[in-house]
């Protein structure tokens, strides 16, 4: 598989890299090993002994999914699946009369969807706060950028009443291949840091419910789609796209485009440099 490679992506949490030792995680393919230098700075190398060609690192695997990463930007992109996957924790029969829309400026897509006096799951109620049962209308606006990452703003308010005068939630969810079955995923829950230790246990509480949802529902749906997919490039199966595909097909394509013309500028001759042709001219005195 070709990835995007001229670019930024998400390789450990901070804590992840120890101050004293060695912390391996396999990347886009390729075996990178990360320490810290003696000011305490992130470094990585290739974890690969340039004389024998042996690992420089030992120790455990990180867990991961067994999928592609563009199949995990899909399922976020397209969130009418919380209908039907989530139906317990963050969907409703109400998901599917949702507004949506998508719209893309540059290389960066947005995917937006609204439902309008929504009756949430118990689940969403205690995790956002509101009277069970309350009418609300819910918005789940996301922000695509290449390669893989997304940015999440979850939120509800009365029905009836403005948008600002709800609560909102920040969740990044960020994605990086480990080859080309398999990803790292690492997702947040943002609280101010002005709420000190109060907003950080909010913050773990409400990552800790949100792996259930992934642990058990996506992640065992993901890898059955990986499965029947085998080797096969998602295009090659012919998908029959519905309108709820939209900003995950526009993710790809721009994803597409720009591995294109990553690939492009590489296979040209370096700026000052000319092709030498195959022929060659006899010069005679």
């Amino acid at each position: 598989m070709t990835f995007l490679r001229n670019t930024w992506y998400a390789a450990a949490w901070d804590h992840e890299v120890p101050h004293d030792g060695l912390f391996q995680r396999t990347l886009l393919n390729e075996s990178v090993l990360f320490f810290r230098d003696d000011a305490g700075r992130v470094q990585a190398i290739s974890n690969r002994c340039p004389h024998r060609f042996a690992p420089l690192h030992m120790g455990k695997r990180y867990l991961h999914a067994r999928a592609n990463y563009v199949l995990e930007t899909d399922n976020i992109m397209d969130l009418s699946h919380i209908q039907y996957l989530h139906p317990a924790t963050l969907g409703s029969d109400t998901v599917s009369d949702a507004i949506a829309s998508v719209k893309q400026v540059g290389h960066t897509v947005y995917s937006n969807r609204q439902t309008v006096a929504e009756i949430m799951p118990d689940f969403l109620y205690t995790a956002m706060g509101f009277r069970h049962g309350l009418p609300v209308d819910r918005w789940i606006d996301v922000r695509w950028d290449a390669p893989a990452n997304m940015l999440l703003d979850a939120g509800a308010v009365a029905t009836g009443c403005a948008r600002n005068e709800g609560r909102s939630f920040m969740l990044p969810h960020l994605f990086t291949p480990e080859t080309d079955k398999t990803t790292h995923y690492w997702f947040a829950f943002c609280m101010p840091k002005a709420l000190g230790e109060f907003g950080r246990q909010v913050a773990e509480e409400q990552v800790e419910s949100l792996r259930i949802p992934f642990t058990n529902e996506d992640l065992p749906m993901l890898e059955a789609q990986q499965r029947m997919m085998g080797d096969a490039d998602f295009w090659s199966l012919k998908p029959v796209l519905l309108p709820g595909d939209a900003g995950a097909i526009r993710a790809r394509r721009v994803l597409d485009g720009l591995i294109a013309t990553e690939q492009k500028q590489a296979s040209q001759p370096a700026p000052g440099l000319q092709a030498l042709s195959s022929s060659s001219t006899e010069v005679r005195p």
